[in-house]
């Protein structure tokens, strides 16, 4: 069991107090306030875990990979894409085209008509 006593001027510098835990575990907390009138009493026990540091993380692999994967694959995505967009304007319509002085009209020739 470590105590450590804090300061009321250190705790306002660092903002809080910091333990230095050395080893991964469970750990459990209580904290007192103790002044010149005596001490006070003990806090509900807090509980947290320091996990290894050394140990294999798989979800870190993924965070930096798959960012890398997604920008490669829309590297190569995006000027396809633009390729293909700016092919199918060169090409022109599909389909027959009808160039006529007169748009409105279209020659019997090329209409079906039913035979009633």
């Amino acid at each position: 069991e470590t105590q450590q006593c804090v300061s009321r001027k250190r705790y306002l510098n660092e903002l809080g107090c910091k333990l230095k835990v050395h080893h991964p575990g469970n750990y459990t907390v209580k904290v007192r306030a103790t002044s010149l009138a005596g001490n006070g009493s003990w806090t509900e026990p807090i509980s947290f875990c320091i996990q290894d540091s050394n140990a294999k993380h798989d979800s870190d692999f993924y965070k930096i990979i798959g960012p890398i994967i997604f920008f490669a694959v829309l590297v190569i995505l995006v000027p396809v894409v633009l390729l293909v967009v700016k092919k199918r304007r060169t090409e022109g319509p599909t389909g027959i085209f009808y160039t006529s002085s007169n748009p409105e009209y279209i020659s019997a020739n090329d209409g079906k008509f039913l035979n009633s």
